[in-house]
């Protein structure tokens, strides 16, 4: 530690990132150890650790902001880095167009702030809070009633004003581009999507 201390040293982020890799390690190593000897009395310490760690790899690896009016991103500034905001799947189609120079054709996504001014604007979160309400009593037997619910709530609602606004620039500025009579693929992000659709 002296001749780290001294000065001559570089504690750049690959630096810190190793350091606090290995002690990742070696108080994971103690949490296991302690639990082993005693029986397993102290497994909440695996909680608290995952938290710690969790914070510390937010701080090392920050991922990009998107402010919460940009509904509609295009697709030629997605990447992994807002994969939390436009989903993991079409974050690797932002990354193969981005960073690998493949031809994915031109297009934009809807932000999980999209998603959000959506149900706010329609009320469906208090629709949603009431109708789960019901199902924590009896889960089982309300599911399927609660899920018959939900449906019409999203299909029946209304794109904002905003948010249609946004999305007509957006498929204005794709026909100036490519002409009037073009044909769009929508593409989902969600994990279920490949799962029979039931309306």
């Amino acid at each position: 530690m002296g001749d780290k201390l001294s000065g001559d040293y570089l504690f750049d982020r690959q630096y810190i990132k190793t350091t606090c890799q290995s002690l990742d390690e070696v108080v994971y190593k103690i949490i296991y150890n302690l639990n082993f000897i005693s029986n397993k009395k102290y497994l909440k310490l695996f909680d608290v650790y995952e938290v710690i760690r969790r914070g510390i790899r937010e701080e090392l690896d920050p991922k990009a902001v998107v402010s919460e009016s940009n509904y509609l991103i295009p697709l030629e500034e997605v990447t992994n880095d807002i994969s939390d905001i436009v989903g993991s799947k079409l974050a690797n189609l932002g990354e193969l167009k981005n960073r690998t120079g493949m031809r994915v054709p031109d297009g934009f996504v809807f932000s999980t702030h999209a998603y959000k001014r959506f149900i706010e604007y329609n009320h469906v979160n208090e629709m949603l809070g009431n109708l789960f309400k019901d199902l924590s009593s009896n889960k089982l037997k309300k599911l399927d009633e609660v899920v018959s619910k939900v449906n019409p709530l999203i299909l029946g609602g209304r794109l904002p004003p905003d948010l249609e606004k946004d999305l007509g620039g957006k498929l204005s500025l794709i026909k100036k581009k490519y002409g009037k009579n073009r044909s769009f693929a929508v593409r989902s992000s969600a994990r279920e999507e490949d799962g029979k659709f039931k309306p």
